[in-house]
């Protein structure tokens, strides 16, 4: 593998501390690590499943595995299944932030801000407490979707996905315990993995996308909370984007720098701000397994007024919250609500959702944008309960509700919308599972199996 860097770039990033240029760009001609993050709710036995003679741990994140080789995961079953996120390693690094501001406390208001396509909320939520709440924002409309499908697989009650930007966030001033900021950025951390960001690349792109993390972060901070915590980062390995975002936050605003413990043989290099010495966490592909990584961590002291008076939205249907009980025996037995869990009606659709979240989606609709909240599992219809995907994703099927156990080319037919091998002998509803974890509803006929699995997401693949 050969990747040639531009010039501009490798005398920019020559001039970084305690970097050794040559060994820099020599890694840039190495194949790039894979690694995967386990959902701890649907665990997977890692060495047996992708056939690893010795399973490596990402040292700096519980559930983390690199792998020896790419396979094809869009052929794995519990790929499609959400037992893992296929993950970069050193974003992984956002574990030691969260490990750190939990010693404060495990229960937060976390807004993720640019969060497409999930891998950061999704961790977030592994690391958390499930009585926290994760607002999950996307501003572009066409990655709100895929942002939504990796929510549904992951079968998480305590996220919010929102679409909006970053000022609208003022309209819920000091609201937030943590504010995770992983900018747009110019994408130099990731020259390996995506050769065609290399031809983007330039100096005035740099200039252009550290103009861009300012306002953004401007726009976001006042709905942090006096004493919460900001996660800014970045995959570019630009002083402009990463320590001199760190200094302006430091030097503009009401906030502190917090140091990261490190331990030494991960290879991950600590570095400090110029004028402010603030504390920043760079990965490096030729010191720790992994690519381009910047990561800060910061704490606001206290508020400012954010000097502008934002109408609330209006609301397109309140949420309910609980189930009206007159469509309660439609569900009931479909639907097994778990400890800390609730039910809410929402405009006919049912979702299932922590107690933590129905404290405060109204006070979020009414000034947000809401794209979905909680897990989606059925609606109300004419001849009774209608189940969606969500409900086999959510893990609230009642342990009675019929299953069915698929080998692996019967879980991909299933998976592709093709015809099962498999015979059926029950009738009606079914849930799939491979290795018993929830594949998709389907419906067992006489004459026919109905797959409930969404069309728009089976597999091209052959």
């Amino acid at each position: 593998m050969s990747i040639e860097l531009p010039s501009a770039f490798i005398d920019t990033v020559a001039l970084l501390p305690n970097l050794d240029i040559e060994a820099f760009v020599h890694a840039h001609s190495h194949a790039v690590p894979v690694s995967i993050r386990v959902n701890p709710a649907k665990k997977i036995e890692t060495q047996t499943h992708f056939d690893l003679l010795n399973p490596s741990s990402v040292p700096w994140a519980e559930n983390g595995y690199y792998l020896e080789e790419r396979p094809s995961f869009t052929l794995d079953p519990l790929f499609h299944a959400g037992c893992y996120y296929v993950q970069e390693a050193g974003s992984m690094f956002l574990a030691q932030a969260i490990k750190k501001i939990k010693e404060q406390s495990d229960i937060l208001r976390v807004l993720d801000l640019c969060a497409a396509p999930g891998g950061k909320s999704t961790h977030l939520q592994a690391l958390l407490s499930p009585d926290s709440l994760i607002v999950s924002n996307e501003v572009i409309k066409p990655r709100q979707n895929i942002l939504m499908e990796n929510w549904l697989k992951w079968g998480a009650k305590n996220a919010i996905v929102t679409g909006n930007d970053a000022r609208d966030f003022q309209r819920l001033p000091d609201w937030f315990d943590l504010i995770v900021v992983d900018a747009p950025c110019s994408g130099s951390g990731m020259f390996r993995k995506d050769k065609d960001s290399i031809a983007h690349w330039s100096p005035a792109h740099v200039e252009h996308c550290a103009q861009r993390q300012e306002r953004i972060l401007q726009d976001v901070l006042p709905a942090l909370k006096p004493g919460g915590y900001l996660v800014y980062s970045t995959c570019s390995y630009s002083e402009l984007e990463n320590e001199d975002v760190l200094d302006h936050l430091l030097s503009h605003f009401s906030m502190e720098s917090i140091q990261i413990p490190v331990h030494k043989d991960w290879g991950i290099t600590e570095t400090q701000s110029k004028q402010k010495g603030g504390f920043g966490y760079r990965c490096y592909p030729h010191k720790s397994r992994g690519e381009g990584f910047f990561l800060t961590l910061l704490r606001k002291k206290q508020g400012y007024d954010q000097g502008v008076d934002y109408p609330h939205f209006k609301s397109n249907g309140k949420m309910g919250t609980s189930s009206p009980k007159s469509i309660q025996n439609q569900w009931e037995e479909w639907i097994q609500i778990k400890e800390g869990e609730t039910l809410m009606e929402w405009k006919g659709q049912m979702l299932v959702m922590n107690q933590t979240m129905e404290k405060h989606i109204s006070e979020i609709q009414q000034n947000l944008y809401i794209r979905s909240a909680g897990v989606f599992v059925g609606s109300a219809g004419n001849k009774g309960f209608i189940p969606e995907h969500g409900l086999a994703m959510s893990g609230n099927l009642p342990a009675s509700f019929p299953r069915f156990e698929l080998e692996r080319e019967d879980a991909l037919q299933l998976l592709r919308h093709q015809s099962i091998g498999a015979d059926f002998k029950e009738k009606g509803w079914l849930l799939m599972t491979h290795k018993t974890h929830a594949l998709s509803l389907v419906k067992s006929l006489p004459n026919r199996i109905n797959n409930y699995y969404p069309r728009e997401w089976r597999i091209l693949n052959k």
